[in-house]
């Protein structure tokens, strides 16, 4: 017995006769991308991100910006909720040789508090911490015969600070614990 069959026998039992239904998969109209809109699609250019120019810039906390051949100015952020000294002017480096650490430091009073933030140059790299302070590199710049010649960027957040398993018996500090700076 064949589909018809069946479907002209089971329709008495509900009130319809009808011939059985063909059913055919759809046909799928494959077209290559672009060519529904003449592949105009594919001639127009984007426009920049930034929403000007002719290129898109990213701007961040602590980014480190080349001002000319041999000055950077590092972009306002925040340490720990304070403006740091030293952002937002400009700093020359033509006089370095190799590769200036730009870093920010905070202050830390004997409960492990921030009470002042920085941001600094050194050409002998990141200074260590110690019980008063803490330091992170927000970047290194290459300078070459006076020259800027590469800026590599370490931070782009303004940053939060922790001072974790600090210690002190009255106004001595027992033990400085660790010093935790994260983005935010």
């Amino acid at each position: 017995m064949n589909l018809a069959e069946l479907s002209f026998r089971l329709a008495p039992l509900h009130g319809v006769v009808s011939p059985a239904p063909i059913w055919q998969p759809p046909t799928l109209h494959q077209e290559p991308a672009g060519e529904r809109f003449d592949r105009q699609i594919d001639a127009l250019e984007s426009p920049p991100a930034s929403g000007g120019g002719d290129e898109a810039t990213l701007e961040h906390p602590f980014q480190i910006i080349e001002v000319d051949e041999n000055t950077i100015r590092v972009r306002f952020g925040t340490i720990q909720d304070m403006t740091p000294t030293g952002v937002s002017v400009d700093i020359d480096v033509g006089s370095f040789s190799g590769t200036v650490s730009i870093y920010g430091g905070i202050s830390i009073d004997l409960d492990g508090v921030a009470s002042s933030a920085f941001v600094s140059t050194s050409s002998s790299g990141l200074p260590a911490n110690d019980d008063d302070s803490a330091y992170i590199l927000i970047g290194t710049v290459a300078v070459s015969a006076a020259v800027i010649a590469a800026i590599n960027q370490a931070v782009t957040h303004s940053l939060r600070f922790r001072a974790c398993d600090r210690s002190s018996s009255g106004e001595s500090l027992v033990d400085a614990g660790t010093y935790h700076f994260w983005g935010i």
